[in-house]
């Protein structure tokens, strides 16, 4: 009995105390990386089809460059691969698990950024660390701030939508040597929100490229990009929308207040600013036309035309109450006010009427008479109906004066400000749906 209370005894002090393990020491390590590297040749690949895992983690979007169609992007890369030359036995070597290199120690594969515009050269940062673990596993992460070449839309401008890329291609060895596979695609763990771009989705695709009869691994990330346009609906969307508007005012000023030619002339100006904004921030490639930059045109045109319409204006305006109008005014008149449902019947111009049995040109006399309200002329005779009785003199409400050039003008003022504010209702209704919608499906 005592015997065996004496060996539960020992059994217990035993349990107790530490194991005995062996710690990591300089020596054991400097022994291992001498016997991996002894007759190791950072040259040659580590198998005859060495597969290469590529990952990229973004951190931010940098800049989106709609005129030099491009993007410049933050982050890293991880690349992982076998290496079959680099394994141990931990418990042989003090239980050392990794080891760190660096890029001039180890084979590291040739891949490079083939979209750059800035920078063709492989993936190269001797700096960066490598990880090697026991079984041969070998982890890279080297970072880079990538400037890439992006075809831009920008036919939906500020409502556009982008998808870009990030290609990587084997130089030197091709795709049956080195393999270029993804497992993860695109990571954004450490991603930071861009102002002006959100990312609406990714994905990856592997492919080859073909050159002089031999095929390059490739793998291609596709970022999707849709524009936050809530702050370009205060700078641009409104104000061109408003300022649209404005060219139609000037058929309402008078052509008494001598500013009809400067505000048409202001008008104009303006949207030669506008549309020199807006092509300042668009691609000069002519893959594709913003419908923004199509509207601008229009209503520029649109301004073109009422300075001309003005100058006319005022060109008539200008002309004397006794010129005769000319059939083809008188008719176009005649047209503009029926476009506009008004009832003319006889008349020839607003506010005037003439006598049945007189032309326009002869109504400015009748016997010493001026108009169709008898006022007697000062020191001209009475008149003398004698032989042919009184004329056929019509009340103001049935007979209109003559047309003359001051009504040709305010009538076409009249017709003008319509056919301006249609026009530019259906155009600015028209260019606002397609904008939208197209932006929706896009």
């Amino acid at each position: 009995m005592m015997y065996k209370l004496c060996c539960v005894f020992i059994v217990l002090i035993a349990a107790g105390l530490p194991c005995s393990t062996t710690a990591w020491t300089v020596a054991d390590e400097t022994t291992l990386r001498g016997a991996l590297t002894q007759g190791y040749e950072s040259s040659v690949r580590p198998e005859e089809h060495t597969n290469v895992f590529m990952t990229f983690y973004i951190t931010s979007i940098d800049e989106v460059d709609l005129k030099g169609e491009g993007m410049s992007v933050s982050g890293w890369w991880a690349m992982e691969w076998e290496d079959s030359r680099l394994t141990w036995t931990p418990a042989t070597y003090s239980n050392i698990a990794v080891l760190i290199y660096y890029q001039d120690d180890l084979w590291t594969p040739a891949v490079l950024v083939s979209n750059s515009n800035q920078d063709l050269a492989a993936i190269d940062e001797d700096t960066i660390p490598i990880r090697v673990n026991s079984l041969g596993s070998v982890y890279w992460r080297p970072p880079g701030v990538l400037s890439l070449g992006c075809d831009m839309d920008t036919t939906y401008f500020p409502f556009d939508k982008q998808v870009c890329s990030i290609e990587v291609l084997t130089t030197g060895y091709t795709a049956d040597e080195v393999i270029l596979n993804t497992t993860n695609g695109m990571l954004f763990d450490f991603y930071s929100a861009n102002g002006e771009w959100v990312i609406e989705g990714d994905y990856t695709e592997l492919s080859t490229i073909s050159d002089q009869g031999k095929d390059y691994a490739q793998v291609t990330w596709y970022l999707k990009l849709t524009r936050r346009s809530e702050s370009y609906w205060m700078s641009i969307m409104f104000p061109v929308l408003v300022s649209s508007y404005l060219i139609c005012l000037v058929f309402l000023l008078p052509y008494a207040s001598g500013k009809k030619t400067g505000y048409a002339l202001t008008n104009l100006l303006a949207f030669v600013v506008i549309l020199t904004l807006v092509t300042d921030e668009m691609s000069t490639s002519s893959k594709t036309t913003s419908l923004l930059e199509v509207y601008v045109v229009m209503i520029l045109f649109l301004c073109a035309f009422s300075v001309m319409f003005t100058c006319l204006g005022l060109h008539w305006w200008e002309l004397p109450d006794e010129e005769e109008v000319s059939q083809v005014l008188t008719t176009l008149v005649k047209l503009a006010n029926t476009i506009m449902c008004r009832s003319h019947g006889d008349k020839v111009g607003p506010g005037h009427k003439v006598p049945a049995n007189r032309t326009a040109s002869q109504n400015s006399h009748v016997d010493g008479y001026r108009g169709n309200f008898q006022v007697p002329i000062p020191g001209s005779p009475a008149p003398d109906y004698a032989g042919h009785g009184s004329p056929d003199i019509r009340t103001t409400e049935d007979d209109p004066e003559p047309l003359t050039y001051k009504d040709v003008a305010n009538t076409m003022d009249s017709f003008l400000l319509r056919m301006y504010l249609f026009i530019t209702s259906v155009l600015t209704f028209a260019f606002l749906i397609a904008l939208t919608t197209g932006a929706t499906h896009e």
